[in-house]
Parts: structure tokens; sequence; C-alpha cells
């Protein structure tokens, strides 16, 4: 979560304003995805998974629920293979300090800040919980894992409405066909749980199923390098290598032949008539048979000559 490093107010041009300064992040994983040409491999995506556990543990455990979770919504930090989530204008208590679960107060206001990674007690109307959370973290892995391609729906009618009856009918063993049974693990983990059981007493076990795949990968999890991270490393990379002798060539003409092919150019065009026909309220450019053989002639000379940059190199 966003460390504040200073907060207060301020008055310009008479107004009153709220201002809050943090750290400088990185991109947010939204950004990361379409860099990445909507491409995360499986080691990136268990490894997202595992940093937004520990998030939403540290969240939870003080009885607090983000309830709009998005890719867009959680920043990378610079150098380190951790995440910030941040927005947190939705998010509510759902337990008091001395653990009294609250049943009420904490529904969404408006059907429209529903999205395709809101959980289906959202859709419904009912009390948040970090249910919600954890299955909004599971949908943002299906998205990456599906390449974007996941919750359609029709224009024309109501987008909410859509995504809710597809979240009804949604079978985890279907939804996560032909993929690592892990995550059909999460998704009935979740299912089977309900508000009052929270916070977890353990979201271990949840880390424990991604970290299982990583370790099938034969990845480390300390020293592990985000998709986008190698990419931008390949490219800093060429960017940084010397061109190899002969990609870039500098043509260096004589210069008698040069100045030849420039008088035989401008002695040709002095020669060719262009007339302009003024019988017409505009003036188009009226050529000739006789004139465009002669005027092909020409450009094809001048095609002999070098560009801009090559006559600036001769005359030095």
């Amino acid at each position: 979560m966003p460390t504040i490093l200073a907060s207060g107010d301020v008055r310009l041009q008479n107004t009153n304003y709220y201002y809050q300064v943090f750290d400088k992040y990185g991109p947010s994983l939204k950004l990361c995805f379409q860099f990445a040409n909507k491409n995360f491999t499986l080691g990136t995506i268990c490894m997202i998974g595992i940093q937004m556990l520990n998030i939403l543990e540290k969240m939870h455990n003080q009885f607090i629920v983000h309830r709009n979770l998005k890719p867009k919504k959680i920043l990378t930090l610079p150098a380190k293979n951790e995440f910030v989530l941040i927005d947190f204008q939705h998010c509510v208590k759902f337990k008091h300090k001395n653990g009294k679960y609250i049943g009420q107060g904490s529904k969404f206001s408006s059907q429209t800040q529903l999205t395709k990674f809101s959980s289906l007690n959202q859709h419904l109307g009912l009390t948040a919980s970090p249910k919600d959370d954890l299955e909004s973290l599971g949908f943002i892995l299906m998205y990456f894992l599906k390449r974007g391609d996941m919750f359609r729906v029709k224009e024309g009618g109501s987008k909410s409405k859509q995504m809710e009856e597809q979240k009804l009918r949604m079978i985890p063993e279907k939804f996560c066909k032909d993929m690592p049974i892990e995550f059909l693990q999460y998704f009935q983990f979740i299912r089977s749980t309900n508000a009052q059981q929270y916070p977890l007493s353990d979201y271990d076990f949840l880390k424990k199923l991604f970290r299982n795949i990583l370790q099938q990968l034969n990845l480390n999890e300390k020293e592990f390098q985000y998709d986008w991270l190698k990419k931008m490393n390949i490219q800093c990379q060429n960017n940084s290598q010397p061109k190899e002798d002969g990609q870039t060539k500098i043509v260096v003409h004589e210069p008698q032949k040069l100045e030849g092919i420039q008088e035989e150019v401008q002695t040709e065009l002095e020669r060719s008539s262009f007339k302009r026909d003024c019988n017409h309220k505009q003036s188009t450019l009226c050529i000739n048979d006789e004139e465009d053989t002669q005027f092909e002639s020409v450009s094809n000379k001048m095609l002999c000559l070098p560009n801009m940059y090559d006559l600036i190199k001769l005359k030095n």
C-alpha cells in the first residue's frame, strides 16, 4: 500500500485544495500487460498472485475491503518485485475493532462502477467482505491467463447485467479449463468460504498454490524478473549497441560527375515548357505528350542526384 510522504491544504485562485504526496511508482499492470502484447507468462502471473495476496492479507487484517480491484489500480515498484495498491475511494470496513461483523452499509452506490473484475456478490448487491477482493484477484489472474478474453459483453444492453449473468452461470471447472489445477483450487476455496470467516487465519494456503507452480517451472521467487522488465532490458540493450558496418552508408559522389548531372538537369528544366490553361476558373497544369516525355527524362536524371545530407557532406 502507498505511503503518504506529506499532506495538507493549499489555496489556489480562491479555491481550497487538499493534497497528498506519494513516492513515484512505476506503470500499472494494465500498461505492463499492453506493453507485453497481452501475453504474460505463467511465472509472471503466479508472482503477481503471490504479491497481491501479501497486500490483501495486510489490508484485510485491518478489517478493510478494497472492493475495486483492477489491473490499473495495481502499480509496479521500480527495481522491485513488489506492487502498490491504490485508489481506496470505495474501500469500507467489514468488521469493528472488537471483531464484530458489519453487515450493512457497504453496498456499491452505483451499478456503473462494476467491472469484469467485480465479484458476484458485488453484482448481487450483497455486503462486501474480503471474499470479494480475493475473487476479484482471481478474475484478474484469469484475465491475464486468457490474454484479456474474458466475460465478453454485447452492445446495446446493460454491461453489468450481462457480466452478472455470466458469473452466475460460471462453473469453476469449466472456467479454469486448460489451466493449471491450482487456479481451479483457488476458485473452489474462495467459493466455499463465507464472509464471517474473514480475515482468513492462513493466507499462506493460497500463496502456496502459486508457489507450487513456480516450483514446477523451476523459477526462484527472489530472483524472478517480470515479463515487462525483460522486454525493457532487451530494448535498452538493442538501443545501446553500436550499429555494425554496412548498416549506415554515406554515398560519396565525385564532384565532376555531380556538377555534370546538375548542369544537364538544369538545362532540360529550362527547355521544358509548362503552359497554364487560363480558360478555367481554377488554374490547372496542362502538359502535352511531348512535354510529358521530356518531364519524365528530367525526373529520371534527378533520381541520380544525392540527397541534401550528401550535398552538405560533399561541400564540407
